[in-house]
């Protein structure tokens, strides 16, 4: 131990260190002088600039002084002042001085600070005084001071310069400075910054010295440490030496040697590395595929598995290695297989490959497809065997399951009972069912298993694509060949016709065709299914036929004459004008209530045929529904439209309608309404002109043609009865009708008896609408049922209401063929608990005429419940004594056109006490309408006449609440206009 430093130390003794050492102190004593004198003038220049920086912020805090303070420096009332803006306290022009200038600033007002920029202890040190020395000079002598001065206590390289008035007195000073600490700190660190850089340079320069004694002495070094290395096993590096001759021989001989050893040494290396890649490898593959991997020796020991194995069975690795194969894995039953396989290993034949069955730890039995594999050692012995299986027992399962279910695809489609096959990718056909078998005569046994377009050779018999060829590839050529193709997702739809099908009877078929694709959504067939469609297609014409023709009379019906009405008013507007007529039967309804509707069908018939012969060749002829008919005249002038509605009309005036299941013959009429279509009109105004001239035909007495015109007036009147129409719709929605009640009041002693309900429709303004005016449209339109049911609801309402009133409803005529209002009105007095007794109704004459046989059955169902009845408009007609004793009603009300002039007509008066005088012997009270003066009133009281009714003896109230007030004598006549319900 006390040898150590003395080994060190005798280092140093020689001339390589001598040299060392030498050469570094001449070095540092030199750089030690310089950084001395550097640091001086570093000092003198720093403080130099920092004064000459001073006085040029000086000079620039003058000018921004005089920028923004423009104006003489003045002293006035003790304080400074710049211009009219007051120095003492004003900090902010110091403040942006001092940001402008990164120096401090102060403004004096004598040698006193009154602005100031400079903080200490938190506080501008306003207030203190300037040094004596900076006082004198630029106070008392008006020089500017610069250099180092004392400001507040510290240090600063300053510029002082005197501020004067306008007459040139000194009254204070603004002075600029920088603090010198801070530049002496600067001084300083610039100092030790020149002081690093000769270190650097000395240690560079130290570094160039031993680098240069080290290359006299490294070769030999490099040598002996070669040469350690050499010993101690080292062959990679290099002895790489450039010294003198000497040395460098001698370097190149170790080199050569350690290159041949490196050979000789890398050559075993590598033999051995690649040894134990090829088993890393080896080991690797088996342990990463999804395949059994085992290596066993001859007597069937297990001495590698991989885990695969080991997820597959539950094993633990520990309790195969070492086990024998066929103890823990070959089921029981299969033991022999030990012994034959190690007869076969033995022998060197062991099969390669083959399915064996192992069981798992649980007892669960799989399925192994393995390749085997004797290994051999060196020498070419049999030292054990090498299996690699795949676990086929999912795969076996869901082929089986595959198979199971082609097999049921293949029954399924067999039964279809459409057409069906099936094609595989190579488009060869490889399910045929019994369907197109019959369909196209080719049996299962002569397509299966064939391709070249075989399925379409069935059909066209020569190879051609079909409808399922489109899965494949769409080809507009294929497509071609159809009637119809439609592609809705992958299915392609088709409907062609085959004339070859069915043995040669030919079919209109429907077939789709769709892919068949694999659990990857690749396409690996197709399948066609075909219908015969040729009954529906026969079906559809047929339906067609009956969409556009009449049932009974297999003429064109109310569409087709639509349809063919829009072609003609469009050919109008082009030029080409033509005529409609629409025709209806007149008193049809008594055929159908006289007869049957068996009779009505046939007169129907034979009407169509009278018409049909006297039209002309192109006329269409057409039944619009029920009764009514039109005719289209394509082109036809509106006198050759006078002269076939004229023949029409004729020919079935003038012809007898012989019923031969009724042997019997009928003179029957038809009344025509005829409208131009000459393009002014849509089609469906043209109907309705032509509607409205046969409505004219008929309220004009029937059996009679009628032109109507489109102009202003007539489309006035269909307006006003639209507006109508709306009107009644919109007041049965909404309520918007009023009642009216007038009575009827015996002649021998002015006591009512009961009201006479009227009804009154308000329009959009609210005023009163009579019935004269919305009655016809209601009945023309159908809407009297309604206005019917909604008046006996609301008697019904009154009823509850006033326990005295007893009112009489009007019923309209078309009611009377309207069983649902005879129902619904005789529900209705039931549930509403009401003695039917109180209740009366009233029908026309006319309407009663019309059909007899219905209005005795109205009046004898209601009278039934207790309920009266009344003829209204009584002796109009001219059989009325006739049929009176057909009808069982109450009263008789007289007509009014007898009763007017009652009292200065003695016709009349005859008339209405023959009228009287039937009814009382038939058990009947009478009533007179319209009674409107007392000379009337007297006359009924002469001849009789049990009540009367009019303006005289009460005009309509529209609350019963009045009805007393209404049954008061009214002296003054006034004419009645009221029409009532």
């Amino acid at each position: 131990m006390l040898n150590l430093p003395v080994r060190y130390l005798s280092k140093f003794r020689t001339t390589r260190w001598r040299y060392i050492i030498t050469n570094t102190l001449v070095i540092i004593l030199g750089l030690l002088a310089t950084i001395t004198w550097t640091t001086r003038e570093i000092r003198i220049e720093a403080n130099t600039v920092a004064v000459e920086k001073a006085k040029s912020n000086l000079r620039l805090a003058e000018a921004l002084l005089d920028s923004r303070l423009p104006g003489p420096w003045a002293v006035r009332e003790g304080q400074l002042y710049k211009g009219n803006t007051l120095i003492n306290g004003n900090n902010e022009i110091v403040d942006q001085i001092g940001l402008l200038t990164g120096d401090t600033c102060t403004i004096f007002q004598g040698p006193i600070r009154i602005a100031t920029n400079i903080i200490r202890d938190d506080t501008r040190v306003l207030g203190t005084r300037v040094s004596d020395e900076v006082c004198s000079v630029v106070l008392g002598e008006g020089k500017e001071y610069s250099g180092g001065a004392d400001v507040a206590g510290i240090k600063y390289q300053t510029a002082y310069k005197p501020i004067q008035d306008q007459s040139g007195k000194i009254i204070g000073m603004l002075y600029v400075g920088a603090n010198k600490q801070f530049v002496d700190s600067v001084i300083s660190s610039t100092a030790l910054r020149v002081a690093s850089i000769y270190g650097l340079v000395l240690l560079f320069i130290l570094v160039i010295i031993w680098m240069f004694t080290n290359s006299l002495t490294q070769p030999i070094n490099e040598l002996v440490t070669a040469a350690g290395r050499l010993s101690h096993g080292d062959l990679d590096t290099e002895v790489n030496i450039s010294a003198n001759v000497e040395i460098g021989r001698l370097a190149n001989t170790f080199e050569q040697m350690r290159r041949d050893l490196k050979q000789q040494y890398s050559e075993l290396q590598k033999a051995n590395e690649l040894l134990q890649e090829s088993e890393r490898r080896f080991r690797e593959m088996l342990e990463n595929v999804h395949l059994v991997s085992v290596i066993m020796d001859t007597g069937g020991n297990i001495n590698f598995c991989n885990d695969f194995l080991l997820r597959l069975t539950g094993w633990k690795r520990e309790d195969v290695l070492g086990s024998n194969w066929f103890d823990l894995f070959v089921p029981a039953e299969k033991k022999d297989v030990k012994r034959d396989l190690m007869e076969a290993v033995k022998d060197g034949v062991m099969n390669t490959h083959g399915i064996n069955e192992i069981q798992t730890r649980n007892g669960e039995r799989r399925l192994i497809f393995s390749n085997n594999t004797l290994l051999r050692d060196i020498d070419g012995n049999i030292v054990g065997t090498a299996i690699i299986g795949e676990d086929i027992t999912e795969r076996l399962k869901a082929e089986e399951e595959l198979r199971q279910a082609h097999q049921r695809l293949i029954d399924i489609i067999e039964f279809l009972p459409d057409a069906t096959f099936v094609i595989d990718k190579d488009r060869k056909v490889i399910a045929w069912n019994k369907a197109i078998e019959e369909m196209t005569g080719v049996a299962k046994k002569d397509i299966l298993g064939k391709g070249g377009y075989a399925h379409g050779k069935t059909f066209y018999h020569k190879p051609k694509p079909i409808l399922i060829d489109l899965v494949f590839e769409d080809n507009n050529e294929i497509k071609e060949f159809y009637h119809y193709v439609e592609r809705k997702g992958n299915t392609y739809f088709a409907e062609f016709y085959v004339p070859s099908v069915f043995n040669g009877m030919g079919a209109n078929l429907w077939a789709s065709a769709s892919p068949l694709l694999d659990e990857k959504n690749n396409i690996v067939g197709a399948i066609e299914t075909i219908r015969d469609i040729t009954e529906r297609k026969h079906l559809e014409k047929q339906l067609q036929y009956l969409a556009t023709h009449d049932a009974l009379t297999n003429i064109a019906n109310r569409y087709s004459m639509t349809e063919a009405l829009k072609r003609a008013v469009a050919k109008a507007k082009r030029g080409e004008k033509s005529a409609f007529l629409f025709i209806d039967l007149d008193n049809f309804k008594l055929v159908n209530d006289s007869l049957g509707h068996a009779a009505g069908d046939n007169l129907l018939v034979t009407l169509t045929n009278i018409l049909k012969n006297n039209l002309r060749e192109g006329d269409l002829l057409a039944r619009f529904g029920g009764d009514e008919f039109c005719v289209l005249l394509e082109g036809a002038s509106l006198r050759e439209a006078e002269i076939v509605a004229e023949k029409l009309r004729r020919a079935v005036d003038q012809d007898e309608l012989y019923l031969d299941m009724h042997k019997c013959c009928l003179n029957l009429s038809i009344s025509i309404g005829v409208v131009m279509v000459d393009g002014s009109l849509d089609a469906q105004k043209v109907l309705s002109y032509a509607d409205n001239a046969l409505y004219t035909s008929k309220e004009s007495g029937r059996n009679r043609v009628t032109f109507l015109k489109a102009d202003l007036e007539t489309q006035a009147k269909m307006d006003e009865a639209n507006r109508m129409v709306s009107l009644i719709r919109n007041a049965l929605r909404d309520d918007l009708f009023t009642l009216y009640f007038q009575p009827v009041i015996r002649v021998s002693d002015g006591k009512t008896i009961h009201h006479e309900m009227l009804l009154r429709l308000q329009d959009e303004k609210g005023d009163i609408i009579l019935p004269g005016r919305f009655i016809p449209a209601a009945e023309r339109f159908g809407l009297m049922p309604q206005i019917d049911r909604w008046v006996v609801r609301s008697c019904l309402a009154a009823l509850h209401k006033f326990p005295d009133l007893q009112p009489f409803i009007n019923l309209s005529g078309l009611s009377l063929g309207d069983e649902a209002t005879l129902e619904f009105i005789e529900e209705k007095i039931l549930e509403s608990g009401i003695d039917p007794t109180r209740i009366g109704f009233e029908i026309t004459e006319t309407a009663a005429v019309k059909d007899m046989n219905r209005a005795e059955h109205w009046i004898r169902r209601l009278k039934n419940l207790g309920c009266r009845f009344a003829l209204d408009d009584f002796g109009i007609g001219f059989s009325s004594f006739a049929y009176l004793r057909m009808l069982p009603v109450d009263y008789l009300k007289i007509d009014g056109s007898y009763i007017r002039d009652l009292d200065r007509d003695a016709t009349h008066r005859a008339l209405v006490k023959a009228m009287n005088a039937v009814a009382h012997a038939l058990g009947k009270k009478t009533i007179a309408e319209f009674v409107e003066n007392e000379d009337i009133m007297n006359s009924l009281s002469d001849l009789r006449v049990d009540y009367g009714q009019g303006y005289y003896l009460g005009r309509p109230i529209s609350a019963p609440a009045g009805l007393k007030q209404a049954c008061l004598t009214n002296p003054h006549f006034q004419s009645s206009t009221e029409t009532p319900l």
